[in-house]
């Protein structure tokens, strides 16, 4: 990759971590002005946009790898997401209260599995 692409990225995760403190901030302190509802709303939209930007480049760098490698990543995240899956089910059953929400430890597990799974492969093409 060029320095010129690794620069943007840079700058693009500057501003997700900097528009991440505002936000929490915002909502930590209770901020109520008009223009904080704009601002919340803009960076849900820059978090959702960045997210599929990074979900279509894992594909992508993933069609370039050879078949063992794509199976190592496959095994990985099957496995963190069975161990995921069963480690936030017992958390739902046994230790909240309010009731077992199990499409919640589905989905967060599947996204935190993705995560751990595709995210090196993100790293090594930023890398080289």
């Amino acid at each position: 990759m060029s320095k010129k692409s690794v620069d943007k990225k840079f700058i693009v995760d500057i501003v997700f971590i900097i528009a991440t403190a505002v936000v929490l901030f915002i909502i930590f302190n209770n901020i109520d002005y008009p223009v904080t509802n704009f601002i919340i709303i803009s960076y849900l939209i820059f978090v959702f946009v960045y997210f599929l930007i990074n979900l279509f480049k894992s594909f992508r760098y993933i069609k370039k790898y050879k078949w063992i490698l794509i199976k190592k990543i496959l095994i990985r995240f099957i496995t963190a997401f069975c161990i995921l899956f069963i480690i936030l089910v017992a958390f739902e059953r046994y230790i909240r209260v309010n009731g077992e929400d199990y499409l919640r430890a589905f989905a967060n597990a599947i996204g935190i599995a993705f995560g751990i799974s595709f995210f090196d492969s993100n790293i090594e093409k930023t890398m080289e």
